[in-house]
């Protein structure tokens, strides 16, 4: 079973005066493949972002960073995630 690594980005794409819950984009870029489009899985809220625990099995303390940084400031990246190419399309990623 071939592993990737790389960086999952979380953007927010709703304004922060909007209503909640806010839009999310969610991409996984590989360190070892060349760049281009990335699939992207949109998720609404930050209760929907924490499939990331359970789909992707980000440590829970990473996840909450992230969340409470790409609400602050609207994006966010987590570092050094491995997926299987077989994990990566079941979650849409």
């Amino acid at each position: 079973m071939v592993e990737a690594e790389g960086t999952i980005h979380i953007t927010r794409l709703s304004d922060e005066r909007a209503p909640e819950p806010w839009m999310y984009d969610v991409t996984f870029a590989a360190y070892n493949t060349p760049g281009g489009s990335m699939p992207l899985r949109r998720v609404i809220g930050d209760d929907d972002l924490e499939w990331l625990l359970t789909g992707v099995g980000v440590v829970s303390q990473f996840l909450g960073d992230a969340m409470k940084t790409a609400r602050a400031v609207g994006w966010a990246a987590i570092p050094n995630v491995r997926l299987t190419e077989r994990r990566r399309r079941l979650l849409g990623l």
